[in-house]
């Protein structure tokens, strides 16, 4: 037979040691929990590279609650922040060759001829700039050979 008096001072010694505890694990200071979840994941990383067969933990979501904000906040389409080529399509950027592209054994003799034709004005234009250049270099050496 056991005697109430002992057995209620028992049990309230056990709760007071039980919350002591519990205040001192709540106690723990945030750099220790952040230390704890940087091993975690370090061990979770080296678990990785060293088992072949290892199956990862899945992800837990961090929530975080802000305050004082609207309930619906409007967003802007596009973002400031990022440049406007991003938001072009592609035929925006450059643009598209005229005509089907055609390969070169199926290409006709118009075909042929045409692009003959718009090589030569190419290499027209190519040796045109390249004659007004070596005039200019000519006059500056008999400019600075005068002087």
């Amino acid at each position: 037979m056991s005697n109430p008096i002992y057995e209620k001072d028992y049990l309230s010694q056990q709760a007071a040691f039980n919350q002591d505890n519990q205040e001192q694990q709540e106690e723990e200071p945030e750099s220790h929990k952040e230390l704890k979840q940087m091993m975690k994941g370090l061990f979770a990383k080296l678990d990785s590279l060293s088992n072949f067969h290892f199956t990862a933990t899945a992800a837990i979501p961090e929530l975080k609650v802000i305050k004082k904000l609207p309930a619906v906040s409007m967003e802007e389409v596009a973002p400031v922040a990022i440049s406007d080529a991003n938001l072009l399509a592609p035929e925006e950027i450059k643009n598209k060759p005229k005509g089907d592209i055609i390969g070169q054994n199926e290409r006709t003799k118009t075909d042929k001829k045409g692009k003959r034709r718009k090589k030569k004005v190419k290499q027209k234009i190519h040796s045109q700039r390249k004659s007004k250049i070596e005039e200019k270099i000519k006059e500056r050496e008999v400019t600075l050979f005068l002087n």
